[in-house]
């Protein structure tokens, strides 16, 4: 099950407060898991949803003090932001969070969403409220903006935004499928919720509207098989990335220009 992107950075490096490397277990995919985004014959380059994969949340352990105040004890879901390496069901990994208002788009504007999605559970801020089909789409849109920021930092009508999954090389093969289903639809919900105020018919785009957890594996950006970049909402008044002695972090996006891919494997 492998998805390919590309993304395309502008040579920047951002540096934000930092937990200390903590550690999580990927407790596997969450009951949301499960709609499959085809790859559109002869897509071209960019942005381009081939040869396919799976939409849904992954669910994560915290195994340190920082992770379990942020998240609790229990399992957590996140939403994956790296889709260049893989990650096997019980395995541990090294870890740091970030809080996103710290770094820069695409980055800034994914936690965005996913800070709004986390708002709809008031009580928890937990993206397990979320129906599968609303979990399918948040993670589209987290995509959508991880990997095509450059072209669609300005969408603010659901128009613009469709027209961005089915048009030149961001086709997807089976959008019909997916907007039959509602997938398309939270898609939407959650970029508009997230980046975009005023006027429904058209408003302004924020990237700071909201923030959430960016989990970065200790290795950096690209995990080199160190596991898989994700972002959870905070929850209700455990806004802390800190630990008692916090550092500061190098996100490097360094005129990156690659494809990626992601690969979830089954045990």
């Amino acid at each position: 099950m492998i998805k390919r992107f590309m993304l395309l950075a502008a040579g920047v490096a951002v540096a934000c407060a930092a937990s200390a490397t903590e550690q999580v277990q990927f407790d596997g995919t969450s009951a949301s898991w499960g709609s499959w985004i085809a790859d559109e014959v002869n897509g071209g380059g960019g942005f381009n949803y081939g040869p396919g994969g799976w939409l849904g949340e992954l669910q994560f352990t915290a195994l340190n003090p920082t992770g379990q105040n942020l998240f609790g004890t229990s399992p957590f879901n996140t939403v994956c932001g790296d889709l260049s390496d893989e990650i096997s069901t019980n395995n541990i990994y090294n870890v740091t969070y970030s809080d996103t208002a710290t770094m820069v788009d695409p980055y800034k504007a994914a936690g965005s969403i996913v800070g709004y999605a986390g708002s709809l559970d008031s009580v928890n801020g937990s993206l397990s409220v979320l129906s599968q089909p609303q979990a399918e789409g948040l993670q589209l849109a987290v995509w959508e903006c991880m990997y095509d920021w450059t072209n669609d930092s300005s969408i603010n009508t659901e128009a613009s935004f469709e027209a961005a999954l089915t048009s030149g090389s961001q086709k997807i093969g089976n959008y019909n499928d997916l907007l039959s289903g509602g997938v398309v639809d939270a898609a939407w919900s959650f970029w508009q919720g997230g980046l975009v105020t005023g006027d429904v018919s058209g408003g302004a785009v924020n990237d700071g509207l909201y923030d959430s957890v960016f989990i970065q594996g200790a290795g950096g950006v690209n995990f080199n098989g160190a596991g898989q970049n994700q972002f959870a909402p905070f929850r209700p008044n455990h806004h802390d990335v800190s630990t008692p002695e916090p550092f500061t972090m190098g996100l490097g996006v360094a005129g990156i220009a690659l494809f990626v891919r992601k690969r979830v494997k089954r045990s």
